[in-house]
Formats: structure tokens, C-alpha cells, sequence
């Protein structure tokens, strides 16, 4: 029952999405698709996306050359990857000592976690790569627990694969080296070749299909020159704030599970360590902290001078982690959990959402003034709450979530605490957390990233019009100074793919297509002839139409708007 209700409530997050929101990340991974696929090169702006996700998607353009029926399918297949986490939790929580019922229960509750659940209503890398990093975890503890040197190699593949389809988790790479090399030190030498060359094999063809990408279609250097930049550059001062904020959210996110999530896996750690047998804990340990440095050296470069409250609690990219951590908190809890190991994470949890609720928030410059224009996408762990309060309020929906996450972590901890079977405190996690992902879909997402249904609605005027070469032209508005940005561009690339639309800069040169969606204002074209057929509904945008045939047919028809 419990895997029906957490599939019913992905169903239900990604039934009702079929435009695109994100204008660099989706639109980044589905500009990906269609290169490799053997499309042109949209020319969009944006930074680099790593092509895993994004593998998955190429065939699509092979069956449908509709843009938003690619689209919508994307969103079903980050939405049947998240459901997916079921059955691998599943089959972790089995092979760390749950039994069939309750490793079900305790797998559903994991994948209904806000930050989770709310992922698959969109085309984005994270629904997949949680359940890439899941089952590496899965294949991690069955090759420490059968030495098998095959399992050691699919459980490699799989790491690869992880990178591949996010570098961010390139520190669970460079552990699983690690892990490598001690075996072959410990003169297991199948086990450790087969680790480290299916990790190799399938990160580093991964990586050189990214680098191709890179220079191809984005035309950059890649992340990994600006993320090696923060990394070093990055102030104490604020590598502190991004830290204590993404600590308070993985925290608070998952209503404290990671706090037994983390006494399991140190646990685990210890015993690996006093028996000298590297195994599944330190791997997944090491490749946390390193997502966790990642995580935060490349945030803490916009905390010093973001205005938005949500980028200091910015917990996206820990989710990966921070889903399977709060599993094994279940887990650990659904085992065995002494009074005083009960008395001790509850202790950390109030003393984490109270000292960054009260103390960190109102040190954060902005704060006070910070209560419009936050992003949920960087925190849906946190989208049941409402963040639009009046000023001087910005630090409320912080409290709000500590107390929620409070109430609920010490509900599960009564729960277990006086009862020997544990089932009642996972269906109470399991209602808590779709509750908080129904809630945070309809109260916070839907509303937030409606307006995009309603925009860009050139495209479908220039597709009316087939045949007719379309352009793009990036110059700002000369007399209001409008500038066109990267969602526009980003957003008809897509909308009018696979139809090549060249990128231009009126300032430079006029338009050589017959069409061409610039601002709505151009007095240079209009000098050259150019007449305006159509303006954008939400966006500063505007088709124009230059001389000739099909200038003259629309105005005989009264359609150029043009003054």
C-alpha cells in the first residue's frame, strides 16, 4: 500500500507539467539530447550540462520531432525514475537487515521526501540521478558483502554512470578509486580491476562525450574550471554561512532522518576500519563529504551577496546524498534505536533548526529585505512552506520548517520508542512526507511556474507560418534598454527545434531569414522595412517579418501590428 501511495503521488506531480520552467537546466539537458541524437547545436545560453540524462533522452528525437512531446516525456521518465528508488531502497534496506515489509514502507517514505518527490515533475537530471546513486549504493554493499569481482564492476559502471549524469558526485569516482586500489593492496586484484576499470571506462567515455558537448554546442571552458576556482578562492566567512545552511536543510528537510542516517553509516564506518576491510560505509562517506565541499565552496561564492534567504539553505545538490542518508536514518530507526541514541539526535535537531531559525538567518545581510523572488527549485525540501510573508518576516519560513521537521522527527521517534514493531512510525513518515509533497506541489510549484504556460507564444505564430526562416536576435531594446536574456533565447531554441534558428545581434548585422524574434521595439529594422506581426505575452519579445511576399500578404490580411 505504501508503494501505491508514494507512485499515485508522483503520478500525480508530474501529470500536470507539459511546458518547460527551467530555461537553462531542462532546456541544457534537452539541447544535449537532441545533438546527440545527431540535431543541430541549439543556441542557447547556458552553462554545460553533463550528458547522462541526457543519453536517455536522444531517442526521443527520433520518434517525434515535436519539441513539447519530447518534452512531456521527459518529465514521465524523471517521474518513473523516481518511483524507480522504490524497489532499490527496497532491496537496500533488505540487505542491511529490514524485512520485506518494512524495507518497503521505509523505501517509499525515502522517495516521497519533498526534496525528492517535487524533482520528477520536471525534465531535470536530479529524479535520475538519485536513483543512479541508490543503486550504487545498493551494488556497493552487495560487492562488500559477496566479494564478487562482477558485482564489483556493475557497482563501478554504476558510479561512473553517476558522474556522468551530474559531476557533482565526482568525489563517489574518486572513492570508488579508493576502494580500488585498497583491494589490490589487500591482494584482491580481481575485485579491484574489476572496480576500477569499469569506473574508469564508463566515467571517462562519459566524460569525453561532455567535453565535446562543451565545445560544441556551448562553445565554453565547463564547470569544472569555475567550481576548482571556488574551491580555493572561497572566503571562510562564507563558506561558514553555506555550510551551516545546507547542514540546517539536509536537517530539517527530511524532518531530522539523516541524523540517524549518519549515526548508521559512521557506525559502519568504525567496524570497517577496526576489522581493516574497506567496504560500502567508507566509500559512501567519503563520496559524501565530497559532494557536501562541492556543494558548498561552489554556493558560498553567491552568499555574500545574494538577496534571496533560499540560496544560504541552498540544498539541491545534496539531495542526492541526503535521500539514500535519510533512508538509512529509517533504516536505523526501524531496527533498534536506544532512548539515549533517541535523546541525542532529537537534541542535535532542535539545537540545528533553532541556532540557524534565530541566529544564522538574521545575520545574513539581505534578510530583512529578502522576501520576494526566491527560487523553490533550490530548495523543494522546503516548498510546503510559504516564503512570501511581509518584510522583516524573511527568517519565519525557516522557523516554520524547524518546527514542522521537529514535530514530525520527534513523532517518529515516540513511535518506535514505545513500540516494538516499527511499521506505525514508516506509515507515519509516509503520510508526514506526502502530505509535505502534495502540499508543496499545489501551494508552491504549480503556482510558481504557471505563468510559463502562457508565454512564448511567438513560436507557435511562427510555426503557422511554415517553410519561413526564423532568427533570433539577442540586441537589447535601443530606447528602453530591455535586454533579451537567456530564458527568451533559451526558450525558442527549444520551442522551435528541431528547426535550425541562427543566433544574431541586430547591432552587428541584420536578420538574413525572412522572420526574426527580437524585442518588441526595433526602430533599426523598422528603418530597413521590417514590420512587427506578433508580440510576446509575458516577455519582451517580438516577431518581425522583413520585406517581401509574405510582408505584403500579412498586411493585406491586417495582421502586422506595427506602427
Amino acid at each position: 500500500m505504501s508503494a501505491l501511495v508514494a507512485t499515485a503521488v508522483l503520478v500525480l506531480i508530474a501529470a500536470d507539467r507539459t511546458f518547460p520552467v527551467f530555461f537553462g537546466d531542462e532546456i541544457g539537458y534537452l539541447a544535449n539530447s537532441l545533438s546527440i541524437s545527431g540535431g543541430h547545436d541549439l543556441g542557447i545560453s547556458a552553462d554545460s550540462y553533463y550528458p547522462g540524462w541526457s543519453l536517455l533522452l536522444a531517442p526521443l528525437w527520433w520518434i517525434t520531432s515535436d519539441p513539447l512531446a519530447v518534452y512531456r516525456v521527459a518529465v514521465i521518465l524523471a517521474m518513473l525514475s523516481a518511483i524507480a528508488m522504490i524497489p532499490v531502497l527496497t532491496l537496500l534496506g533488505r540487505r542491511l537487515g529490514l524485512g520485506a515489509a518494512p524495507a518497503v514502507v521505509a523505501a517509499s517514505a525515502a522517495t516521497l521526501l519533498p526534496g525528492h518527490a517535487l524533482m520528477a515533475g520536471f525534465a531535470l537530471a536530479e529524479s535520475f540521478l538519485g536513483l543512479v546513486v541508490a543503486g550504487s549504493v545498493l551494488l556497493a554493499v552487495v560487492a562488500a558483502q559477496t566479494g564478487s569481482s562482477r558485482v564489483f564492476a556493475a557497482f563501478g559502471a554504476t558510479t561512473g554512470l553517476a558522474f556522468v549524469v551530474h559531476g557533482r558526485v565526482v568525489a563517489l569516482v574518486v572513492a570508488a578509486g579508493v576502494w580500488g586500489l585498497l583491494l589490490l593492496l589487500r591482494r584482491r586484484p580481481r575485485a579491484g580491476i574489476a572496480l576500477l576499470a569499469s569506473t574508469a571506462l564508463v566515467a571517462g567515455s562519459g566524460y569525453l562525450l561532455y567535453r565535446h558537448l562543451d565545445l560544441t554546442l556551448y562553445r565554453s571552458a565547463g564547470r569544472e574550471s569555475d567550481g576548482i576556482g571556488k574551491l580555493f578562492g572561497s572566503a571562510p566567512g562564507a563558506v561558514a554561512l553555506a555550510g551551516s545552511g545546507q547542514f540546517w536543510f539536509a536537517v530539517v528537510s527530511t524532518a531530522g532522518l539523516v541524523l540517524p542516517g549518519i549515526l548508521l553509516i559512521a557506525r559502519a564506518v568504525a567496524r570497517e576500519w577496526r576489522t581493516r576491510r574497506s567496504g560500502w560505509a567508507t566509500w559512501f562517506a567519503l563520496g559524501a563529504a565530497g559532494l557536501v565541499v562541492v556543494s558548498v565552496t561552489y554556493v558560498s561564492g553567491a552568499v555574500a551577496t545574494a538577496e534571496r534567504l533560499d540560496v544560504y539553505v541552498y540544498g539541491r545538490y545534496l539531495e542526492p546524498i541526503t535521500d539514500v542518508v535519510a533512508f538509512l536514518g529509517l533504516v536505523l530507526l526501524a531496527r533498534h534505536v536506544p532512548r539515549r541514541v533517541a535523546a541525542v539526535v532529537g537534541a542535535v535537531f532542535a539545537v540545528t533548526a533553532l541556532a540557524y531559525g534565530l541566529v544564522a538567518a538574521a545575520l545574513v545581510p539581505t534578510a530583512r529585505g529578502t522576501v520576494h523572488g526566491w527560487n523553490p527549485m533550490t530548495v523543494f525540501g522546503l516548498a510546503a512552506f510559504d516564503w512570501s510573508g511581509p518584510p522583516g518576516d524573511a527568517s519565519l519560513p525557516l522557523l516554520a520548517a524547524g518546527v514542522v521537521g521537529g514535530v514530525v522527527f520527534a513523532a517518529l521517534l515516540v513511535l518506535r520508542l514505545a513500540r516494538r514493531n516499527a511499521v506505525w512510525m514508516l506509515v507515519v513518515a509516509v503520510a508526514a512526507f506526502a502530505a509535505g509533497s502534495v502540499t508543496g506541489e499545489f501551494r508552491t510549484v504549480l503556482p510558481s511556474y504557471e505563468q510559463y504556460r502562457t508565454a512564448f507564444t511567438l513560436a507557435d505564430v511562427a510555426r503557422a507560418l511554415p517553410g519561413e526562416s526564423v532568427s533570433y536576435d539577442t540586441a537589447p531594446d535601443p530606447v528602453r534598454g530591455i535586454a533579451s536574456g537567456a530564458i527568451s533565447q533559451n526558450a525558442y531554441q527549444f520551442l522551435l527545434a528541431p528547426e535550425v534558428v541562427p543566433v544574431i545581434d541586430s547591432r552587428k548585422t541584420l536578420p538574413t531569414t525572412v522572420l526574426s524574434i527580437g524585442r518588441q521595439f526595433w526602430p533599426a529594422g523598422e528603418a530597413e522595412g521590417w514590420k512587427r506581426l506578433a508580440v510576446d505575452s509575458r516577455y519582451d519579445n517580438g516577431l518581425w517579418v522583413r520585406p517581401g511576399a509574405l510582408q505584403d500578404r500579412l498586411d493585406r490580411e491586417g495582421r502586422l501590428t506595427s506602427e
